[in-house]
């Protein structure tokens, strides 16, 4: 667990390509310290940022072999403290982008996170449309983005998740998000 005031992204990657080993052999494959899981199919590759390994490993399994999941690993685990974690959020998101240029060229797309990865997911999709011109679809469960997107974005929230979800705390951040994103739905 790291607790440094930098994170070593060169060192949190490799603890990551580390840790992948403990997803099923026949289910993965890798590019750096991202998991390929079903990478022959067909259907625009999804990237998507995790906590843990065991998610992506059914997520593959439940989207079939036609659908590439191509996933990455948060702080969760790795590092200790919400300020260390923002920190070096858009470096470690910068790491993936240069692992996901290699992945794929005039695809489009998409990138999620959940909860703790959420963030740096975010910023992957920033750091796409910087590099690239590429607007990513950015889906996000269980987080507020810190920016407005200039591409699409699916905000998602569970319906008893009192924590996360503002519509729960009644919020109406919707006048909030149709400024920061241009519109709403």
């Amino acid at each position: 667990m790291i607790e440094e005031a930098n994170i070593d992204i060169g060192g949190l990657h490799a603890e990551i390509e580390k840790s992948i080993g403990t997803t099923p052999r026949d289910a993965v494959r890798r590019q750096g310290s991202i998991a390929l899981f079903n990478d022959e199919g067909n259907g625009p590759p999804l990237f998507w940022c995790f906590n843990k390994w065991v998610e992506p490993v059914f997520l593959a399994n439940r989207l079939g072999p036609d659908q590439p999941l191509f996933a990455m690993r948060s702080f969760h685990g790795l590092a200790k403290g919400k300020s260390l974690k923002q920190a070096n959020t858009i470096d470690f998101a910068r790491s993936y982008v240069d692992e996901i240029l290699r992945i794929v060229d005039d695809q489009p797309i998409v990138v999620k996170g959940d909860c703790q990865a959420a963030p740096i997911a975010e910023a992957i999709a920033h750091d796409l449309l910087g590099r690239t011109g590429k607007k990513a679809l950015l889906l996000t469960l269980e987080h507020v983005p810190f920016f407005g997107c200039p591409g699409s974005v699916v905000l998602m929230f569970g319906a008893t998740s009192e924590k996360s979800n503002p519509f729960l705390r009644g919020e109406n951040l919707v006048p909030a998000w149709t400024a920061m994103h241009h519109s709403t739905a």
